[in-house]
């Protein structure tokens, strides 16, 4: 994988990769929102829990708005280990017969970020890394 990423870096540039990424971070940032939003309401709906749990497992999410729109590299890093938290919650979720299929789409929304939010990481450190070695060339 990571011989693809580096033809993918040469091919186009280290900084429309790096643009690229932290766009389908993006998107895979709302995907997952709304997955878990709907799969939230879908459980809400039948009675199986009340609004505010609904509410809280979208809080870690809204949390991270912020980051996303920063750009920082620390920030997309946590982003991606609190991904992990919402394919361990599909996981909950594909237990329930009627909901499995909400929660198999959760499970492959959060790797999806995961994967996005980690190959951002891996191109703004390069990035970042070769502005700073620039700036203290002569």
């Amino acid at each position: 994988m990571f011989s693809y990423l580096d033809r993918l870096e040469k091919k186009y540039g280290l900084p429309e990769v790096t643009r690229r990424a932290r766009r389908y971070t993006w998107g895979t940032y709302g995907l997952l929102f709304l997955v878990a939003l709907s799969s939230g309401m879908a459980i809400y709906r039948q009675g199986g829990a009340e609004l505010m749990p609904v509410l809280i497992r979208l809080l870690p999410l809204a949390l991270f708005l912020p980051v996303l729109m920063t750009e920082r590299v620390r920030g997309y890093i946590w982003l991606a280990f609190i991904s992990v938290l919402y394919f361990i919650q599909g996981i909950v979720i594909t237990s329930l017969p009627q909901h499995a299929w909400l929660g198999w789409f959760e499970m492959l929304a959060s790797v999806a970020l995961f994967l996005c939010a980690v190959i951002f990481v891996r191109w703004r450190r390069r990035q970042l890394k070769t502005a700073g070695s620039t700036k203290n060339t002569p």
